[in-house]
């Protein structure tokens, strides 16, 4: 029996509590193999108290992944801003590695489990990261055009400089050597210098063609 009358737009400081403990039993576990039962526990509450916030799971992983949402459509306003391509592109690329650092189980879920969440959920995650990478391309193929990127090909940019942003969850440990913006400052000089301390071309370092 669920405890009481769930209150409209009960979601508060409680709520995103709720959020949060669900969203790491989801990164450790699968949504899956997560049950309300184990986020009640988590929370030190019962299964009837946890329905006076939430009505299912369902709920739980669609406000979770609408707080992604938000995230993609910051770094997609970045990208339609009126500065120039190059600041655009820095403070895209910023944003997204910062991002991925912070919210370790957030990233998880978004990455490695979007075919295991809810149809409906994954649907409207995947059309906002299309936009999300739309956006850096976009950024990519005006800094191409103003003369402020050696960029050949956008698109393969594109996924070189998102895989290198996003994968920081994988790796990156709170409270470690470097902050999430030292983090960041690295990944944007290793992309604008690359790691050679003399930059040339694939062919001059190899002796032949790049494919």
């Amino acid at each position: 029996m669920r405890q009481g009358k769930r209150r409209k737009g009960t979601l508060n400081k409680r709520g995103e509590e709720i959020l949060d403990v669900a969203m790491k039993l989801f990164a450790e576990k699968g949504y899956h193999n997560t049950t309300l039962d184990e986020v009640a526990e988590a929370m030190g509450v019962t299964k009837a108290a946890l329905y006076y916030y939430v009505r299912n799971k369902g709920e739980i992983i669609r406000a979770i992944m609408n707080r992604s949402i938000g995230r993609m459509n910051k770094a997609i306003a970045l990208g339609k801003s009126n500065r120039s391509p190059l600041e655009r592109l820095r403070e895209y690329i910023r944003y997204h590695v910062i991002y991925a650092s912070e919210n370790k189980e957030d990233a998880r879920i978004l990455f490695e489990q979007m075919n295991a969440l809810p149809r409906t959920t994954s649907e409207s995650i995947k059309r906002k990261q299309k936009m999300d990478d739309a956006a850096l391309q976009q950024i990519l193929r005006e800094g191409v055009e103003d003369g402020s990127l050696a960029i050949s090909d956008v698109k393969i940019a594109s996924y070189a400089i998102l895989g290198l942003c996003n994968w920081t969850y994988h790796w990156y440990k709170p409270g470690g050597r470097l902050t999430p913006e030292q983090i960041a400052r690295i990944c944007l000089e290793l992309i604008e210098n690359g790691y050679l301390k003399k930059p040339c071309s694939l062919k001059e370092a190899s002796g032949k063609p790049a494919n």
